[in-house]
């Protein structure tokens, strides 16, 4: 067989960070984006089944395959399997399919391009939604639910549980989910 000028297969990488910003219930929308200031922002995971969605998006399978949400969470502490309470942070795996406690299904309300290769989601959590003393974990999902990216809090210094994050009727929650495609 000629290899002369064959190149090796390209690779990609998906890397994401999820941002959380929060903005006074008073405000219009437009305005409580304009002014939210950032309380968290950590890297996140990308799963498995973000390569499945991505050779769904090349195969114009948009439908079910476009990312549409950004799910809320309480199973920061969780196990994988069976979902029972660890009682200390429990990493996300790339094996991950689903949210392990689910607070709100948000639907992604914009889109940001910052690059041709960056891009960021962003769903928001309106005053009296999504109302909880322990939010730490989030995933982002396609319309028909597969799972694109899973993240949880990590834990403050000197502690082993998730980091819970509040979220009260006294502001907005806006969650930035951005990402970076690599190739190599």
């Amino acid at each position: 067989m000629n290899t002369v000028g064959l190149k090796e297969p390209l690779s990609f990488g998906l890397h994401g960070q999820v941002e959380l910003s929060v903005a006074p219930q008073q405000l219009d929308l437009e305005d409580a984006l304009k002014v939210a200031r950032v309380i968290h922002a950590e890297d996140n995971l990308v799963v498995d089944t973000a390569e499945k969605v991505i050779a769904r998006l090349m195969m114009r399978d948009t439908a079910d395959y476009l990312p549409y949400y950004i799910h809320l969470g309480t199973g920061g502490d969780y196990a994988q399997e069976g979902k029972y309470d660890a009682e200390q942070r429990v990493a996300p795996a790339t094996t991950d399919t689903e949210i392990r406690a689910s607070l709100i299904k948000l639907p992604i309300v914009k889109v940001d391009r910052i690059s041709d290769n960056q891009w960021t989601y962003i769903a928001i959590a309106e005053p009296a939604q999504a109302l909880t003393t322990s939010l730490n974990e989030m995933t982002l999902e396609t319309f028909n639910g597969t799972l694109i990216s899973h993240y949880v809090t990590l834990p403050e210094a000197g502690q082993v549980r998730s980091k819970r994050l509040v979220k009260t009727s006294l502001f907005y929650l806006i969650v930035r989910w951005t990402f970076t495609l690599t190739l190599a």
